[in-house]
């Protein structure tokens, strides 16, 4: 599964900044969002909502300095997120390409498809396959083909939600089916091995990117929780562990416009009625 070009701990460290009420309360949905825009360091990361699909993604873009590095790009189903194009953002090109399928109402996987030069076409890379609990996501287990179109699974995300927020993630990773892959031969069976864990705390009020389909393994919570992040902690596989938390300010009308911590700033455009 190809990685998208960002620093892997920004998307976790994006996740504490998407609230978009008051704290203590839910005020009555009169704020729609349009774009929030995040600074890490100077790495700037723009998510713009569609004006089709309310609440929905149209696409994010992710720039290095003052231009644009790449975009995800979405298509949209019967209301449904069905393709994520990832675009260089100078060229236009579409360098990956994500297909979502769907079981009812719930994600079943995702595709990704990597276009190489060298056969002037695309190839289907990975799959993620999303495993549910009694209707709650419990892992999504990530695949990864061999040279006749064989699978087989080189790393997983272990998720354990409370009161629809994902509360505990785990990122797990087989290194050695990983590089059998590459090197053309054939797992022998997977054997996960802890990178990180995030554990987060949340607030009571509407996360804007709830409901959204993030096509990367740093990113994909994003749009999974009910309510937004107030802290989160980082541990790592050595047993390490750091808590970040973030100052929001908030509009008159309850929602927050601008959010600072020492590791980034961010700022939310709404259209309010």
């Amino acid at each position: 599964m190809k990685i998208i070009k960002s620093n892997l701990y920004l998307p976790i460290l994006l996740a504490i900044t998407l609230g978009a009420c008051n704290k203590d309360s839910d005020p009555t949905p009169a704020c729609e969002a349009e774009s929030i825009t995040l600074n890490a360091q100077g790495d700037i990361t723009t998510f713009n909502f569609s004006t089709e699909q309310s609440g929905m993604l149209s696409d994010i873009s992710f720039y290095a300095g003052t231009d644009s590095a790449y975009q995800l790009v979405y298509t949209y189903t019967d209301g449904k997120v069905s393709k994520v194009e990832n675009k260089n953002g100078k060229t236009g090109a579409v360098e990956v390409y994500y297909t979502v399928e769907y079981d009812g109402a719930n994600i079943a996987k995702y595709v990704e498809y990597t276009y190489f030069d060298l056969i002037l076409d695309y190839k289907l890379t990975s799959e993620a396959r999303y495993v549910y609990s009694n209707g709650t996501l419990s892992s999504i287990d990530i695949y990864a083909p061999n040279s006749a179109g064989s699978f087989f699974q080189i790393a997983d995300m272990a998720f354990r939600f409370t009161a629809n927020n994902v509360e505990r993630v785990q990122f797990n990773l087989d290194l050695a089916s990983t590089l059998a892959l590459i090197f053309g031969q054939d797992p022998t069976g997977y054997n996960g091995a802890k990178v990180f864990v995030r554990e987060s705390t949340f607030d009571t009020a509407t996360n804007p990117l709830s409901g959204n389909f993030i096509p990367d393994p740093g990113m994909i919570t994003l749009g999974m929780n009910a309510n937004n992040e107030n802290s989160i902690t980082i541990i790592a596989n050595n047993g390490s562990a750091e808590t970040m938390a973030l100052g929001l300010d908030y509009n008159e009308q309850g929602f927050v416009i601008a959010g600072t911590s020492p590791q980034l700033s961010y700022e939310v455009a709404y259209n309010c009625q």
